[in-house]
């Protein structure tokens, strides 16, 4: 007997799905057998989990015994019975060899579609008899979209295989074999290794010698590491280029060499383990499965590993800053602790703190409106995809703090960011501080409110604290910002952040206490989107940044975007390390005659390239931009893979002093200097930012504890020996603040910027690589009695669409130097187009892939431009 409250079961959604696509099952009569029938025609989200699982497990008790459609009395509908399939044995899972071979066939025929299919849900790196993988059979019969396929999916190859003359020996000892009289081996007996053997032979002997590489650009790594990049040649040719073959000597004539080969869908190959400020000599060439192609020297053709910290510009350089201040710190905490100050985040603490749940009350109180004259705390959690969590109230989470504000709020809210990087220290943080200090106090209030909204949202991270508070009216909030995928959190709902901005807050117009969170509901998306731009790493790389500034009567303000939350910058190298060579010769330019033999004139070449794209960003004008400085004070490292170079305003134009406070655009926002410098080293360096602000916080505490009882002290001796132990908390700051200053590098950079001393201006960058000469070609660029290209000159395609000349439309091939201008471009395109006209009348634009235009000044570089964006095309157009 089925129950009453049938739908509890299957729901009424269900039923009418059931009687809808399954006229023939009735409800609830029909049960027993739509539980043979089965439960795939229920949607996802309908049926509970127990009774789903309950109606599985019937329904495979059941599944070869199933009963014969029930017959209706009196049926509702037309009744259309859809046949039941007796279901058939379940078939088992091939075993490897089946699939394996259904594979090759596929490769055989090259459909890389149907081979991802086949390969699913099994071991890609499986090999046959002879120990070939799925990889090996594909690069023996030149299936391209396999190769590329399984590349992409990880599938190994044989080391052995990489050099083709190991291929060749393969291929030559099977021919011997199955020429031979008497038994062959039994995996060559297959038609299936027949049909590859036929392929690979037939491919081998029609193959020729591959291209050479179009480029292959060396450039340092690391102070042990080199990095090699090659592009593949762009001739076409119906055997595909497998490998790159590498070679590296100390030796210009490459006797003695190392050599690798790697596959050809890597962009570039790092040589590690290097000798320091030795150099070393690159070559390269392609591989097709038959022979090795002519080798191309690097460009430059040697370079010394080396780090930019050597270089010899008189200033003191810490080779190791991370290192040395996170060693610096961990001293600074044993000497801490023998003076037997508290310290955040002890484990003792902690654990004591958590045990005594009860002091810190059971559940948090949100409010809907702000108190007049009040302080209160916000949470903003929100996610990637526009939602933001609010309280059962429809609001912002809100907690009410004090009806004062304290007078130095700005500092406190600084030390609340310290504690904000781990939220775990807060219980541990409340217990050393005294009720005695109104600064403290103010912290142990705050640090309660915090413990209670962790106990009730079961959650210790509650967001990083926003640099600034939010005022409405005599109300000051503090907000604290989080990122988390949706989740379920108690008392809170997720709804969306641009229904709440449009929503609005809603108002308390009646009353003289409270009043609506206008401002904030209105701040929500700058909010988010700063604490997005602030909390995202950028790409591994070396940038080319713009940092402008503005200051006031209370700090230092620096520009950042508003779209990104960050500063103006632009990607110029995929690895963040400078060598010693590229930055001596970036700090001395005007000094001297000829350019470096190291590729320091690539790197500045790319600097060049880049300053119309950071220019744009800022919305400045590149006449403007010429006066822009290059910073030659250091290379600001991220971490290990990214790294800042610097451009500065004019001196004249820089740190200007603004009205009181600064005003942002549509385009640009302001950050304090210290926040921007914290956000970043908290980002990149957490562990080692951490402990700073751990240690600073609580220093802090003791300072101003110490300072009070010191104050207040009844006796001279006690006085005396509080005011010993200040002297010793104070030598701590010092020593702390030591520690750190070698990571205040926006500080120095502010500095070097508000100096009136000799830089190096763009319009200084520009015209050291229009008059820098063109290193000689080395000798032996090609082999194998190639033809040498011509130094420094490449051939780029243009597109010609001129109104005036219908009759030369079309792509056109011109060679031009490297470093070639605009105007020298279209000059000599003209001249082989046989167009005698004035150049001033015509210009060079840039179609990019996404079919916007973009003209090139007269002074940019088209063949770095061709050679920066390589989905992009040049065409040449008629100012008229």
């Amino acid at each position: 007997k089925f129950p009453a409250k049938i739908d509890g079961g299957l729901g009424p959604q269900a039923a009418a799905m059931s009687t809808r696509e399954r006229p023939e099952i009735g409800y609830p009569e029909d049960l027993e057998h739509f539980l043979h029938v089965g439960v795939e025609d229920i949607g996802s989200g309908v049926l509970e989990r127990d009774q789903n699982s309950a109606f599985l497990a019937v329904a495979e008790r059941r599944r070869r015994k199933l009963p014969k459609t029930p017959r209706r009395e009196n049926p509702s509908v037309s009744e259309s019975p859809r046949p039941v399939e007796t279901p058939t044995k379940s078939t088992p899972r091939r075993k490897d060899k089946d699939w394996f071979r259904t594979a090759t066939n596929s490769i055989l025929r090259d459909a890389s579609i149907e081979l991802g299919e086949v390969v699913a849900g099994h071991d890609i790196a499986s090999r046959d008899q002879d120990q070939h993988s799925l990889l090996d059979l594909a690069l023996m019969t030149n299936a391209i979209d396999c190769i590329t396929l399984l590349r992409n999916m990880g599938c190994p190859e044989r080391e052995d295989y990489c050099d083709p003359a190991s291929r060749a020996e393969r291929l030559n000892r099977i021919r011997k074999q199955r020429d031979a009289p008497g038994d062959p081996t039994p995996a060559e007996t297959s038609a299936l290794f027949a049909q590859i053997y036929d392929r690979w032979n037939s491919l081998f002997m029609g193959a020729a010698v591959p291209p050479p590489p179009t480029t292959v650009r060396l450039s340092p790594a690391s102070s042990t590491a080199l990095h090699v990049s090659i592009v593949a040649p762009t001739e076409s040719t119906k055997h595909f280029v497998a490998h790159f073959k590498i070679e590296w000597s100390e030796s210009a004539s490459f006797s003695p060499a190392n050599t690798i080969f790697v596959p050809s869908n890597q962009p570039g190959y790092t040589i590690e383990n290097l000798v320091t400020g030795t150099p070393y000599f690159v070559r390269a060439a392609c591989c097709n499965l038959k022979a090795i192609g002519p080798t191309v020297v690097s460009m430059p053709h040697s370079m010394a590993p080396s780090t930019w910290r050597e270089a010899p510009d008189g200033l003191a350089r810490v080779r190791q800053p991370i290192r040395i201040c996170d060693e610096r710190l961990t001293h600074l905490e044993t000497t801490m602790r023998q003076h037997k100050f508290t310290i955040i985040g002890d484990s003792d603490r902690d654990r004591t703190a958590s045990s005594s749940s009860s002091l810190f009350g059971s559940s948090a109180k949100f409010q809907k409106s702000l108190r007049k004259g009040g302080l209160h705390l916000a949470l903003v959690f929100y996610s990637e995809d526009d939602g933001l969590c609010v309280s059962n109230k429809s609001t912002i989470p809100m907690m009410f703090l004090d009806d004062n504000i304290p007078v130095d709020l700005s500092s406190q809210l600084q030390w609340l960011q310290k504690i904000s990087l781990d939220w775990r220290t807060a219980r541990s943080a409340r217990t050393g501080i005294s009720d005695q200090v109104a600064a403290l106090e103010f912290r142990k209030r705050v640090l309660d409110a915090v413990s209670t909204l962790q106990l009730h949202l079961d959650r210790d991270d509650l967001g990083f604290v926003h640099h600034e508070v939010i005022r409405d009216g005599s109300s000051v909030t503090m907000v604290m910002v989080l990122r988390l995928p949706r989740c379920r959190i108690p008392s809170l709902s997720w709804t969306g952040v641009s229904d709440l901005v449009s929503r609005g807050p809603g108002s308390v117009s009646d009353s003289l206490v409270e009043v609506a969170p206008e401002k904030l509901v209105a701040a929500l998306p700058g909010i988010i989107q700063i604490n997005r731009g602030l909390r995202t790493k950028l790409d591994p790389g070396l940038y080319l940044a713009l940092i402008d500034a503005e200051s006031t009567m209370s700090d230092i303000y620096v520009k950042l975007l508003r779209n990104t939350a960050f500063l103006p910058h632009v990607r110029i190298r995929n690895r963040g390390h400078v060598s010693r060579a590229e930055w001596d010769f970036l700090c001395n330019l005007g000094e001297q005659a000829h350019p470096s033999t190291t590729g320091a004139m690539d790197l500045l070449s790319s600097i060049i390239t880049a300053l119309p794209t950071l220019f744009a960003q800022a919305h400045i004008d590149p006449h403007e931009g010429n006066g822009y400085r290059f910073y030659d004070g250091e290379i600001v490292e991220l971490d290990r893979d990214v790294a800042l170079l610097l451009m500065l305003p004019p001196t004249a134009q820089f740190l200007q002093n603004a009205s009181g406070s600064v005003n942002d655009t549509a385009d640009v926002i302001h950050v304090p200097a210290s926040v921007l410098e914290a956000n970043l080293w908290a980002l990149y360096q957490p562990a080692v930012y951490k402990n700073y602000a751990r240690l600073s916080a609580s220093l802090s505490n003791e300072i101003l504890s110490l300072g009070h009882a010191a104050r207040v002290a009844l006796t001279s001796a006690e006085t005396a020996q509080l005011k010993e132990t200040l002297a010793a908390a104070n030598r701590c700051q010092d020593t702390l603040n030591e520690a750190w200053l070698p990571l205040q590098w926006l500080r120095t950079v502010l500095r070097w910027g508000r100096a009136d001393s000799p830089a190096r201006t763009v319009e200084m960058l520009r015209h050291s690589v229009r008059v820098q000469p063109s290193p000689p070609t080395p000798h032996g660029r090609l082999s194998l009695s190639q033809p040498a290209e011509k130094s420094r000159s490449m051939s780029i395609q243009i597109a010609v669409d001129l109104k005036t000349y219908p009759d030369k439309r079309g792509l056109t091939s011109v060679s031009v130097a490297q470093l070639a201008t605009t105007t020298e471009v279209i000059e000599h395109l003209l001249k082989k187009l046989r167009i005698q006209d004035n150049v001033d009348g015509y210009n060079l634009a840039v179609l990019e892939e996404s079919g916007s235009e973009r003209n090139l000044a007269s002074d940019s570089h088209p063949v770095l431009v061709k050679d920066r964006w390589a989905n992009s095309s040049l065409i040449l157009k008629s100012n008229r």
